[in-house]
């Protein structure tokens, strides 16, 4: 569908459902076992929550302040569908591929050295921002603030928790805020 714009000031934007981009996320939850670890419904769910919190604390100042976004409260016509389409075919395969596979993969080859954690949280949400990069230097500015928050729910509570924490930002941003950009001038 598209181009759509929910607001007059935004970027139009198209809702497409992206398989192929999906396709890898599945495919990495069969074939890369470290993503199918559990940590507890209620732990994930937490701090699921908590990186939903966190994500909203260090990415919508800036995102304001730079005048990427203002704030418009709306419920768009066909939620549910941007709902679905974000959470299975964004959110999940996104964060398959940036925390799941390359958080998870770095955080072991750097097992050994201090802040290892860290550097993979660092390095997972750069990449993040920098797959962003279609959007504008401010996209990948503010994707890689957010991957922060999605790294540090993956690394407390798994995927799931970085797939909450991601979707639940983008719902707070589609419902509260210009979505996806304001439109230059």
């Amino acid at each position: 569908m598209g181009p759509i714009s929910f607001t007059p000031d935004a970027i139009p934007f198209k809702l497409y459902l992206n398989f192929d981009k999906s396709a890898v996320g599945f495919a990495l939850i069969l074939l890369y076992a470290p993503l199918c670890r559990t940590r507890g419904v209620r732990r994930t769910f937490t701090v699921g929550m908590s990186g939903i919190v966190l994500a909203l604390l260090i990415t919508l100042p800036p995102a304001l302040l730079f005048g990427a976004v203002r704030w418009e409260p709306k419920y768009p016509q066909d939620l549910w569908l941007w709902a679905l389409a974000n959470l299975l075919l964004v959110a999940f395969a996104e964060e398959a591929l940036f925390r799941g596979f390359l958080q998870e993969t770095l955080s072991r080859w750097f097992n050994d050295i201090r802040g290892s954690s860290e550097v993979a949280i660092g390095a997972a949400a750069t990449a993040f921002g920098a797959f962003h990069y279609a959007s504008g230097p401010s996209m990948i500015l503010l994707a890689s603030i957010a991957g922060l928050a999605y790294g540090f729910a993956y690394n407390r509570g798994g995927l799931l928790a970085s797939v909450l924490a991601h979707f639940g930002l983008n719902l707070c941003h589609i419902l509260l805020f210009t979505y996806p950009l304001l439109a230059a001038g």
